[in-house]
């Protein structure tokens, strides 16, 4: 398993919110290639969306097809409770 900080690879930033790492993890899960983002840097904390992008246009690049994303969009609806999964379907766009 590879480690590496998020703000040692460039036009990475490290993560401005709270619990969030800043590691890009290289490896497997269960004899499958992974990456894994651990905390992400966000466009509303002032970074250019060019590079708020990069991360899922690098693991593109490198050969993902699928991914998933976790955030804490459930917090806005009384209805979820801390946990609950949902799906967001993003349509339309290619990265």
């Amino acid at each position: 398993m590879l480690r590496i900080a998020s703000a040692e690879i460039p036009h990475f930033h490290a993560p401005g919110v709270a619990g969030h790492p800043g590691r890009l993890v290289l490896g497997r899960l269960k004899g499958v290639p992974a990456l894994v983002l651990q905390g992400r840097f966000h466009y509303y904390e002032g970074h250019p969306m060019d590079e708020v992008i990069l991360p899922i246009r690098m693991a593109k690049y490198l050969g993902c097809h699928s991914a998933i994303i976790t955030n804490a969009a459930g917090g806005l609806n009384p209805g979820f409770s801390a946990g609950d999964l949902m799906i967001i379907e993003v349509g339309g766009g290619t990265l």
